[in-house]
Protein backbone atom coordinates (compact mmCIF):
# COMPACT_ATOMS: atom_id res chain seq x y z
CA UNK A 1 0.00 0.00 0.00
CA UNK A 2 1.23 3.53 -0.58
CA UNK A 3 1.85 5.61 2.18
CA UNK A 4 0.93 9.72 1.23
CA UNK A 5 2.99 11.44 4.04
CA UNK A 6 0.97 15.31 4.12
CA UNK A 7 3.50 18.46 4.58
CA UNK A 8 1.56 22.06 5.26
CA UNK A 9 2.12 25.11 6.31
CA UNK A 10 -0.02 25.82 9.10
CA UNK A 11 -1.03 29.33 8.17
CA UNK A 12 -4.20 27.59 7.18
CA UNK A 13 -6.98 25.41 8.95
CA UNK A 14 -5.28 22.57 7.28
CA UNK A 15 -7.56 19.97 9.22
CA UNK A 16 -10.96 21.19 7.41
CA UNK A 17 -9.63 22.00 4.23
CA UNK A 18 -6.86 19.48 3.92
CA UNK A 19 -6.74 16.49 6.21
CA UNK A 20 -10.53 15.79 6.87
CA UNK A 21 -11.64 15.46 2.86
CA UNK A 22 -8.25 13.34 2.45
CA UNK A 23 -9.05 11.03 5.46
CA UNK A 24 -12.89 11.25 3.73
CA UNK A 25 -12.43 10.57 0.01
CA UNK A 26 -12.36 7.43 -1.54
CA UNK A 27 -8.37 7.28 -1.55
CA UNK A 28 -8.32 6.79 2.34
CA UNK A 29 -9.11 3.36 1.26
CA UNK A 30 -6.44 2.91 -1.27
CA UNK A 31 -3.85 4.45 0.66
CA UNK A 32 -2.15 5.32 4.18
CA UNK A 33 -2.33 8.37 4.80
CA UNK A 34 0.02 10.02 7.73
CA UNK A 35 -1.49 13.35 8.59
CA UNK A 36 1.08 14.74 11.21
CA UNK A 37 -0.81 17.14 13.17
CA UNK A 38 -3.94 15.35 13.01
CA UNK A 39 -4.09 14.36 16.59
CA UNK A 40 -1.00 16.36 17.78
CA UNK A 41 0.75 20.00 17.43
CA UNK A 42 3.71 18.65 18.34
CA UNK A 43 6.55 18.19 16.15
CA UNK A 44 6.50 15.02 13.66
CA UNK A 45 9.54 12.89 13.62
CA UNK A 46 9.47 12.35 9.55
CA UNK A 47 13.11 12.03 9.70
CA UNK A 48 12.34 8.94 11.00
CA UNK A 49 9.60 8.00 8.12
CA UNK A 50 12.28 8.83 5.69
CA UNK A 51 14.95 6.79 6.86
CA UNK A 52 12.63 3.58 7.02
CA UNK A 53 13.35 3.47 3.48
CA UNK A 54 9.33 2.44 2.61
CA UNK A 55 9.61 2.55 -1.33
CA UNK A 56 6.25 2.92 -1.04
CA UNK A 57 5.97 6.47 0.20
CA UNK A 58 5.29 9.62 -1.15
CA UNK A 59 5.22 13.49 0.27
CA UNK A 60 1.93 15.80 -0.64
CA UNK A 61 3.21 19.10 -0.05
CA UNK A 62 0.57 21.64 0.20
CA UNK A 63 3.11 24.61 -1.57
CA UNK A 64 0.42 27.24 -0.93
CA UNK A 65 1.93 28.87 1.97
CA UNK A 66 5.45 29.79 3.54
CA UNK A 67 6.34 27.14 5.30
CA UNK A 68 10.20 26.44 7.09
CA UNK A 69 9.69 22.79 8.37
CA UNK A 70 7.91 21.99 4.88
CA UNK A 71 10.87 23.25 2.87
CA UNK A 72 13.46 21.12 5.11
CA UNK A 73 11.60 17.89 4.97
CA UNK A 74 10.91 18.62 1.46
CA UNK A 75 14.92 19.23 1.19
CA UNK A 76 15.46 15.81 3.61
CA UNK A 77 13.16 13.53 0.45
CA UNK A 78 14.65 15.21 -1.99
CA UNK A 79 18.43 13.89 -1.06
CA UNK A 80 16.84 10.60 -0.40
CA UNK A 81 15.24 10.40 -3.40
CA UNK A 82 11.65 9.91 -2.08
CA UNK A 83 8.82 10.96 -5.04
CA UNK A 84 7.23 14.23 -3.71
CA UNK A 85 3.43 15.74 -5.27
CA UNK A 86 3.28 19.26 -4.53
CA UNK A 87 -0.40 20.93 -4.82
CA UNK A 88 -0.54 24.80 -4.40
CA UNK A 89 -3.52 27.20 -5.16
CA UNK A 90 -3.55 29.77 -8.38
CA UNK A 91 -1.78 32.71 -8.19
CA UNK A 92 0.43 31.27 -4.96
CA UNK A 93 3.63 32.50 -4.30
CA UNK A 94 5.74 29.30 -3.87
CA UNK A 95 8.42 29.22 -2.21
CA UNK A 96 12.18 28.27 -3.50
CA UNK A 97 11.49 25.04 -2.81
CA UNK A 98 9.25 24.12 -5.81
CA UNK A 99 12.15 24.25 -7.62
CA UNK A 100 13.02 20.56 -6.38
CA UNK A 101 11.87 17.57 -8.44
CA UNK A 102 8.34 16.56 -8.16
CA UNK A 103 6.75 13.76 -9.39
CA UNK A 104 3.95 15.84 -10.40
CA UNK A 105 2.20 19.56 -9.60
CA UNK A 106 -1.12 19.99 -8.63
CA UNK A 107 -2.61 23.32 -9.02
CA UNK A 108 -6.31 23.84 -7.76
CA UNK A 109 -9.21 25.06 -6.59
CA UNK A 110 -11.03 23.09 -4.34
CA UNK A 111 -10.34 19.64 -2.48
CA UNK A 112 -12.24 17.69 -4.92
CA UNK A 113 -9.67 18.95 -7.70
CA UNK A 114 -6.58 17.48 -5.35
CA UNK A 115 -8.21 14.03 -4.80
CA UNK A 116 -9.34 13.45 -8.56
CA UNK A 117 -5.69 14.77 -9.89
CA UNK A 118 -4.50 12.36 -6.68
CA UNK A 119 -5.89 9.66 -8.34
CA UNK A 120 -4.49 9.95 -11.45
CA UNK A 121 -1.29 10.14 -10.30
CA UNK A 122 -1.39 7.60 -7.67
CA UNK A 123 -2.26 5.15 -10.63
CA UNK A 124 0.64 6.22 -13.08
CA UNK A 125 3.40 6.89 -10.35
CA UNK A 126 6.60 5.14 -10.06
CA UNK A 127 6.44 3.94 -6.14
CA UNK A 128 6.00 0.24 -5.90
CA UNK A 129 2.56 -0.70 -4.92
Amino acid sequence: MITVYVIHSREFDFKNKLYNPLRNSSLNEKVNFIFPHENSDKPYNSKELFLSKNENLIILAEMSYDAKGRDMELGMAYIMDIPVIAIYKPGSNISGSQKLPMVNEIEYNSIEEIIEELEKVLKWNRVKS
